[in-house]
This record gives structure tokens, sequence and C-alpha cells, in this order.
């Protein structure tokens, strides 16, 4: 498979001796190095001259969240499902980040053809748990409640379109259009609409679709 095939191998052996350079093989290394360099719990960590870090566990969830991003634009699925799952079991991490995890190990699992998988990572009751254990650890929800349902709709989205893929488009639709009605018309995204009119159309619905897209049109 490609994905396999494009592998960065012996990473630390090729770029040890090698000047730091802006690409995203170094910064896999750079990342690596952090996950190794930050003690496991939450013991505080020197970064001098700067102050210390008294609890690396946020520092470390963005590491790992940065880490499966750039294998996944590797072309790495198999490398970027490891720091991905293992954002989405950090309890401690901020709820954003952990969604972001749960993005991020679908798109690697669709990659690898595991599209059940992919479906688990972006299931509603993942996400409620998600936000229900980050908000117990940190009293409320972290990285902004803006950011939060953005990520959220887009986890929703993709789960929809994942349904699609697998040809479950009742269920698609029944998600789909149970999302949108918690968004006033003028927040409906255009993937959403995009989304119910295929679903429309593969329904043999063509009146429908039509209607939606003369809707979106005047909108």
């Amino acid at each position: 498979k490609q994905w396999y095939q494009r592998r960065v191998r012996g990473i630390s052996a090729d770029l040890v001796n090698a000047g730091p350079t802006p690409t995203l093989t170094y910064a896999v290394l750079c990342l690596s190095n952090s996950l190794d360099l930050l003690p496991p719990g939450s013991e505080s960590v020197k970064c001098l001259p700067a102050a210390p870090v008294k609890d690396p566990s946020e520092l470390r969830a963005s590491v790992l969240c940065k880490l499966a991003y750039v294998w996944l634009e590797l072309g790495d699925p198999l490398q970027a499902i490891k720091p991905a799952q293992s954002l989405i079991e950090q309890d401690t991490a901020p709820v954003h980040l952990r969604l972001l995890g749960c993005i991020y190990a679908a798109e690697a699992n669709i990659l690898m053809d595991k599209t059940y998988e992919a479906t688990c990572c972006l299931s509603r009751d993942l996400v409620e748990r998600i936000k229900h254990s980050s908000s117990t650890a940190h009293g409320e929800l972290e990285g902004g409640e803006e950011d939060n349902s953005e990520i959220t709709s887009t986890i929703i989205l993709n789960s929809v379109a994942l349904h699609c893929m697998k040809r479950d488009l009742n269920k698609a639709k029944r998600i789909l259009v149970q999302h949108l009605s918690t968004l006033r018309d003028d927040e409906h995204p255009l993937q959403a609409t995009m989304l119910l009119v295929y679903i429309e159309l593969r329904q043999g619905n063509t009146e429908n679709a039509l209607s939606i897209l003369k809707q979106q049109q005047c909108s």
C-alpha cells in the first residue's frame, strides 16, 4: 500500500547528524524527542531560562496532537493512530485536543480501510464521554466553548460522511437531521447541506434535493 511504502524509516539515524530543516520529517523527530523528555505523570518540568511547567499533561497532549497530524501529512496512518489514540485516552488533556484526536484517529483508520473503527472514533458516545471526563477533571470545558462546538460539529459531519461510505443512508440522514435541528438556519455549514443533498439524491428524492439547493441559494 502507498501509505506503508511512504513510512519514514530509521528516522533518528537519518536526522540526528543532519542540520535542522523545516520539514515534516524533522518535525516527527522533534515531537518524538519531546515525548521522550516529558516525565510520566504530573511531575513538573524545568524549562530554563523560562519558568518550569508545573503540570506537563497539557503539553504532552499538545505534542501528541501535533505528532498525529504530522504523521497523517506524511501519509503514514499506522504511525498516526498511535499518538491519536493515546491522546483520546488521556483524561487530563483539554477536551478540544482529545476531540481532535478523534478526528485524526478516524482519518487514519479510513486510510487503512477500517471504516468500522473510524466510525467508533467519531461516535456520539465517545464524544460525550470525553466532554464529561474533561469537565470533571478540569471543572469546565477547556479550549473555549466555541472551539469545542466547532470540533464537535466536524466530528458529527465526518461521522455522517462515514455512514454514507458504508451505504447506511438512513442512519446518516438521522444523525445529520438531528444535528441540524440544534442549529439556526444561518448556522448550517455548507458541508452539511451538501451531505443532505447527496443523501436525498441517493435515496431517489430528487425534488427534496432541489428544494434544499434552492433554500441554500436564497440564504
